[in-house]
């Protein structure tokens, strides 16, 4: 299965609404979960997929514009602040919804 995702550069962990981020995250991402935030077109994960996530499953979209479309406005500025957009051909996806998937890594 194939998943896009915006992930950081340096750690693939780090997607672009990383929980660790919450006290010391860059302005983007701070703006990021502001907009998005309690929007019914941006559901976090617990609420598309009706459960919480484990800590090997990471968030991803199906295809490349469902992530062009979810992060319209934000991506000049993501990849300014060190993150990049992958095509990850090594996953398996555990969960599809509406917007998201879920995937986590095969390695």
């Amino acid at each position: 299965m194939v998943v896009y995702r915006i992930q950081h550069k340096t750690d693939r962990h780090k997607g672009a609404y990383y929980v660790r981020y919450i006290n010391n995250r860059p302005d983007i991402v701070k703006k990021l979960h502001e907009a998005h935030g309690n929007s019914k077109f941006h559901p976090s994960p617990f609420q598309e997929f009706s459960r919480p996530t484990n800590q090997y499953e990471f968030c991803g979209f199906a295809s490349a514009s469902g992530l062009l479309k979810w992060f319209k406005g934000f991506i000049p500025d993501l990849l300014r602040a060190g993150f990049e957009i992958v095509r990850l051909n090594n996953v398996t996806i555990t969960a599809y919804g509406e917007y998201q998937v879920l995937f986590r890594w095969e390695d």
